[in-house]
């Protein structure tokens, strides 16, 4: 099964898409662009770019993996969540998570940050129609031909899925606000007051006003 590197591969997408997500809001609404550099917004787009592309051929090897097997059944699945009722799901998550970031190929497009929000945004999409597809295709037709139909949410579901975007937010905004958002640690060495050569020169000049007195 290639479903372990399938899955960290996708985690690693997925998990990259939702920082980026935040990164771009906090950067702007916290002024933390002199920390959060377009370098560190590039490279972050250069990894959500190659682990799409690894998502994109675990989706391939999954389809080919099945014709390969010579099983009916799993042939049957796969081509059910291509061509069937669900299909619309199955192409969305293609077009979100594989096609989307083709985009970051161009330098100039992985230092947009317009741009890289939006993408962001269609990876998170692509992200979940993922868990939605492996789950309702895989229910909706089973080997018990009497209990096939076709999943609609619920009010409740739907409030549900709803509520998790305010519990989520809430958690992140108290976060920023009683949290170091980024650790002093990892920024105390690039402070002015941090470098060598800075204090060096303060030396210097101090040696030079002692001297002209």
């Amino acid at each position: 099964t290639i479903f372990p590197p399938y899955f960290v591969a996708g985690a690693i997408f997925s998990g990259f898409g939702m920082v980026m997500t935040l990164l771009v809001i906090a950067r702007e609404i916290l002024d933390l662009k002199q920390f959060i550099t377009l370098k560190h917004l590039d490279n972050m787009n250069k990894i959500l770019l190659a682990t799409g592309m690894m998502v994109g051929y675990a989706y391939g090897m999954e389809l080919f993996i099945a014709w390969y097997s010579g099983s009916d059944w799993e042939l049957w699945v796969f081509i059910n969540r291509v061509m069937g009722d669900y299909a619309w799901a199955y192409w969305t998550m293609v077009l979100c998570n594989v096609i989307s970031p083709q985009v970051y190929w161009f330098r100039k497009n992985r230092r947009n940050v317009p741009l890289m929000f939006i993408i962001s945004i269609f990876v998170n999409i692509g992200m979940w129609f993922e868990r939605f597809t492996i789950i309702a295709t895989t229910l909706h037709h089973d080997f018990l031909p009497a209990s096939w139909g076709y999943y609609s949410p619920t009010w409740v579901e739907v409030s549900i899925f709803i509520g998790t975007f305010g519990i989520f937010l809430s958690l992140f905004l108290l976060f920023a606000k009683f949290v170091p958002v980024i650790a002093i640690a990892e920024i105390k060495s690039i402070m002015p007051g941090a470098q060598p050569a800075h204090h060096h020169h303060e030396h210097e000049s101090a040696k030079a006003g002692v001297t002209a007195h």
